[in-house]
Parts: structure tokens; C-alpha cells; sequence
């Protein structure tokens, strides 16, 4: 849906990198979140097993 959104100019719907654009522009405590998001993302892919680290079997 972004790679539609960004090249066909006629559907009428902003990508979703554009609305959080807009949010960190007029709140600036939106890129905090943001970032705390990617951080958590970041850590969840990199440790991946952590913390549920179970035997199966």
C-alpha cells in the first residue's frame, strides 16, 4: 500500500511515512515514541529467542 500510495498520484490516501512525517512536525514528542519503537523492533529482531528462551521437548 506505500509503494501505491507514493507512485499513483489519483488514489487520495497520504503513505504512511508522510502521515508520521506530519505527526513529527507538529508534535515533537512523536519522534521520541518513534525512535523507542524502532529501538524495541531492533532488539526484538537481534535477540530474537530472548526473552521467551524455552526447551521445547
Amino acid at each position: 500500500m506505500e509503494l501505491l500510495a507514493a507512485f499513483t498520484h489519483g488514489i487520495g490516501f497520504p503513505t504512511l511515512s508522510k502521515t508520521v512525517g506530519d505527526l513529527e512536525r507538529r508534535h515533537h514528542w512523536i519522534k521520541v515514541v518513534m525512535l523507542g519503537g524502532f529501538v524495541t523492533l531492533t532488539a526484538r529482531v537481534v535477540f530474537y529467542p530472548w526473552p521467551n528462551r524455552r526447551v521445547d521437548g
